[in-house]
């Protein structure tokens, strides 16, 4: 007998089956089916069977020797088979009879049937509820590669719906590169059914297009047959493990690499970790460290309160930070930065010690230097400036709570600048390396001997007074007297130095710096290679000196200055034939300041090259003037400073500013000082032949005051000597100044030179110049130097010189 089973689900279903059986009922049909059942009682008893296991069941239809009845009476065993699907759960019963008459066996058969069917039904809801709930994403799809189900887990990563994508395959829901590994694993899978597969790939969600990483677990599945039928699969998602992973390979990687030394001990400080920083900087390799504790790099040098400090911030599970003064390996000291920090575990309790530690070796000694740099002089090592502040104010300090004084030495070499410029910074360095040396090996270690810049020291010595450091300078003065020998040269020099003493002169370090400044400079006026004490005359002094400072900033601005113009007369032809013309400062509150007492400080503060240039425009000025009103040419002869006559673009200056008036060159006369022409002379020189080449004419101002070389002076471009009042003053009753105003004139007529005499006051000086061939004199006897106006009507009204002889 043929049994035909009905798995029955929709119409659809009903119509396959039917078809296989060829036959193509109509829905309508379908009902006719089973009314065709000829025994109402069979179909009622039937039914009555069906709906007491399904009630919601439909009934369909009844085979019977494989044939399902048209109306005629069944003639031989009945059997009826039903299919329904409760969710997705298979339900089958069978209902046999033979003859239309259902015994107690069948009856028995019937009720074991049904309680087999009920105990599966049980497995498979919880199966299916297990699968449902399982957190592991889980699908099965047949061999085709069409998805026939999968759990809540499977759905929700890959961000689709159940029905989305049941009866679709992978190409339909995934990226091509997915889809196609996909198929190609589910290909080598059936190739061995028998084995597990398992690879890792990453999975996309439809909606968020977030990328999880994850691992594919597949088997193959098969039916009742052992044919294979379909693939069951997983997907371990592995994403935060991989983030967790690249997160510990990225810290793990950065502790390795890291320029620092970390290291990881157990509580009893043993070593159970180092990263490769810390035996690239000891030296030791991992096997000589591991299990050891940190004192086999221990030097000696790091202080014993130094680790009683670390494990007393450990022991109250503290993190602690200081300094170790380590050895390598190799005996290589090394200072270390170090951080040691507790580990603690989530429960609280503390299992390691993690020190990180930075080399800083480096770094200290860069601060040393930088210290060093700071506070002492990088040239001769003393301390400087800033170091000497500091030394200051505790001696300061000191004296204040002993009564005690103390002294301040301010020292200058003297014509050190003549050194640097003739024989070079090189040579000039060296000896202030040497001098320093001497300078503090006479002082003791509580004192203090500091360079401030260039060729300037200040000595302080503590509770010391004025007789102490006249017993110093005693020292010093015999010391720097010894000659220097560097290199091929036998070098002596000298210094000027001045002193105050605390509290006498100052009660605060400003005060008696610049005191101790004030005396060094009065030293050097007063013939330098000495010293001199701060008195208040140096005070008063150095106040007046401050106010014509401050005063001469403005006074060009104000239009303080004014020139007057002494006449110079030619002895031969008995007229005036040039003026001088000198500068004259009449401040509003300071009144008339005299050019020898603020032409230092305007050399001193830079401010002499505007007011010398506002000497030559005036001057030249004047000249263009006197012509334009008729006067006869004179020449006008103006005083250049060392410090204008140094100055690179002198000759352009002058030149322009003559341009500018139309005054022609020869009616210039430049004065300088014979020390100024002396001083480098190869620079005189060559400024000179400068001023030559334009047709401007130059003159050596107070000749025989200074030390001219005959040699140099041959070499000089000038055409005229001014004797000295010092000389002419006492010309008549002084044979000495006699002889020397002779052999001057005398000179220089042999050298091809003019001569001009100032200061001449008496008919007396005037005879015995002119007897000794004297060109031209100028002084109070004819005229006190007068203002232009006053000066032109001079010349008009002068008498020949011949009037007086």
């Amino acid at each position: 007998m043929r049994h035909f089973t009905l798995h029955y689900a929709n119409n659809a279903t009903l119509v396959r089956w039917l078809e296989s059986c060829s036959l193509t009922p109509s829905e309508s049909q379908l009902i006719q089916i089973f009314n065709t059942l000829a025994d109402p009682e069979l179909l009622r008893r039937i039914t009555a069977t069906i709906y007491e296991f399904f009630p919601n069941a439909t009934i369909i239809g009844t085979t019977t020797s494989g044939e399902i009845f048209r109306g005629e009476t069944p003639k031989k065993q009945i059997l009826i088979s039903l299919c329904t699907f409760d969710q997705i759960t298979l339900h089958r019963i069978h209902l046999t009879g033979d003859d239309l008459i259902m015994n107690e066996e069948k009856a028995k058969l019937e009720e074991e049937l049904i309680e087999s069917n009920k105990n599966l039904r049980s497995q498979h809801i919880f199966l299916e509820t297990l699968l449902e709930n399982s957190p592991i994403p889980i699908y099965h799809k047949s061999i085709e590669g069409i998805y026939l189900g999968c759990n809540s887990a499977f759905a929700d990563i890959i961000g689709l719906d159940k029905n989305e994508f049941i009866g679709k395959n992978v190409f339909d829901i995934a990226l091509p590169e997915f889809a196609l590994t996909c198929s190609a694993k589910d290909q080598e899978l059936l190739a061995c059914p028998q084995s597990t597969q398992v690879y890792e790939y990453q999975l996309q969600n439809q909606i968020t297009d977030e990328m999880r990483d994850g691992i594919f677990y597949k088997r193959a599945y098969c039916n009742e047959k052992e044919e294979v039928v379909g693939i069951i699969g997983s997907f371990i998602d592995i994403t935060e493990r991989k983030r967790a992973e690249n997160e510990f390979f990225k810290l793990s990687q950065a502790v390795e690499q890291s320029p620092a030394s970390i290291i990881i001990t157990d509580l009893m400080g043993n070593i159970e970790y180092a990263n490769t920083n810390f035996y690239t900087i000891n030296g030791y390799s991992p096997d000589e460290v591991i299990g050891q504790n940190p004192r086999l790099f221990q030097s000696g040098k790091t202080p014993r309160s130094t680790y009683e400090s670390l494990w007393n911030h450990l022991r109250r599970h503290e993190k602690w930070h200081g300094e170790f003064i380590n050895r390598s390996k190799d005996g290589t000291e090394y200072i270390q930065s170090v951080n040691i920090s507790p580990i603690f575990q989530p429960d609280g309790k503390i299992t390691h010690y993690m020190a990180i530690e930075e080399d800083i070796t480096e770094k200290k000694r860069s601060e040393e230097q930088i210290y060093h740099l700071a506070n002492f002089d990088s040239l001769t090592g003393l301390p400087n400036r800033a170091q000497l502040q500091n030394y200051f104010n505790h001696t300061l300090n000191l004296s204040k709570r002993n009564n005690t004084p103390f002294v301040v030495m301010f020292l200058d070499l003297d014509h050190f600048k003549e050194i640097n410029d003739t024989l070079g910074h090189t040579i000039g360095d060296r000896m202030l390396v040497e001098s320093a040396k001497r300078f503090r090996s006479l002082i003791s270690d509580v004192d203090i001997v500091a360079r401030l810049g260039g060729d300037e020291f200040i000595i302080v010595l503590s509770d010391t007074d004025a007789h102490g450091a006249e017993r110093l300078l005693q020292k010093l003065f015999e010391a720097i007297s010894h000659p220097y020998h560097i290199e091929q040269y036998g070098l002596n020099i000298s210094a000027s130095v001045g002193i105050a003493i605390y509290p006498t002169d100052g009660k605060d370090i400003e005060t008696l710096s610049k005191n101790a400044d004030t005396a060094m400079y009065r030293a050097k006026q007063e013939g330098r290679n000495g010293y001199r004490f701060f008195t208040e005359e140096m005070q008063t002094s150095s106040l007046r000196n401050l106010r014509l400072n401050n005063a001469l900033r403005n006074a060009l601005k104000n239009n303080e200055f004014h020139l007057l113009y002494q006449p110079q007369i030619s002895i031969q032809a008995g007229k005036v034939i040039g003026a001088e013309a000198l500068i004259r400062w009449n401040h509003p509150e300071l009144g008339n300041v005299s050019p020898a007492e603020f032409i230092p400080v305007a050399e001193e503060n830079g401010l002499i090259l505007p007011i010398g240039e506002w000497v030559l425009r005036t001057a030249i000025a004047q000249v263009r003037e006197w012509m334009e009103g008729g006067q006869s040419p004179i020449v006008m002869s103006v005083n250049l400073s060392t410090v204008q006559f140094r100055h690179h673009d002198l000759p352009n200056l002058v030149s322009r500013i003559l341009h500018e008036n139309n005054v022609p060159a020869e009616y210039l006369e430049l004065e300088l000082t014979e020390s100024m022409a002396t001083h480098n002379p190869h620079s005189a020189i060559t400024i000179m032949n400068n001023f030559h080449a334009r047709g401007i004419r130059m003159s050596i101002d107070d000749f025989g005051t200074g030390y001219s070389s005959l040699s140099y002076l041959k070499q000089f471009k000038i055409y005229k000597l001014k004797i000295d009042q010092s000389f002419v003053r006492d010309i008549t009753t002084d044979a000495d100044d006699k002889a020397i105003v002779s052999a001057v004139i005398n000179m220089a007529h042999s050298l091809g030179l003019q001569t001009i005499a100032e200061g001449v006051e008496t008919l007396e000086q005037l005879r015995y110049l002119r007897e000794q061939g004297c060109d031209e004199i100028q002084g109070y006897y004819f005229s006190k130097p007068i203002k232009a106006d006053l000066f032109k009507t001079f010349v008009a009204t002068y008498l020949p010189l011949d009037a007086a002889r």
